[in-house]
């Protein structure tokens, strides 16, 4: 792994690819469990579905981080948290980490608050090559080489769970009418 200059956009990309991925699992999940929850619950709002999702993200990204030391995504993407001497961080930094994303990174998913979050990190991040998160934690974000065949999962992955979500939204949203 490269320690380079920050790329905000990879690690963007990186963490969509697990929201997308994650999201798919999780709709289907929750529509093989109790399908008419999920069907009332999309007549009220999904943003109430995509808040949610959020939240169960902080415990899967924690245990992905903690367990495996990195996510599908930064995995793909060739990206690794870990600390300053290259050892891998542990379950506190994992978890604490993942809240402190959700919560200054992400607005906590919150329309507004997540579009001023991602740009007052995005500007922290290319302005002095760290996110809040990672300085308060001593935390080091490397990346690694992308080569052309990651980029083409990439995207071949994510259209595919980008489809599957619309699908269900739209199946849902049918069923409601």
């Amino acid at each position: 792994m490269d320690v380079t200059t920050p790329i905000p956009w990879r690690r963007y990309f990186a963490r969509m690819f697990d929201y997308v991925v994650h999201a798919a699992l999780f709709l289907s999940l929750w529509a093989v469990i109790d399908e008419p929850s999920l069907i009332r619950q999309m007549e009220h709002s999904s943003a109430t579905i995509d808040f949610l999702m959020l939240v169960v993200w902080i415990v899967i990204e924690g245990c992905y981080m903690n367990i495996l030391k990195t996510t599908p995504g930064k995995k793909l993407l060739h990206i690794q948290v870990v600390h300053a001497d290259g050892s891998p961080i542990g379950r506190y930094e994992a978890f604490v980490r993942a809240r402190m994303v959700w919560y200054r990174g992400m607005g906590m998913g919150i329309g507004i608050l997540q579009l001023i979050a991602g740009v007052i990190g995005y500007r922290r991040l290319t302005r002095k090559g760290y996110t809040s998160w990672d300085d308060d934690l001593r935390l080091t974000v490397r990346h690694g080489r992308l080569d052309t065949y990651r980029v083409i999962l990439y995207t071949i992955i994510v259209s595919l769970c980008s489809f599957w979500v619309i699908f269900l939204f739209v199946r849902y949203a049918l069923a409601i009418n």
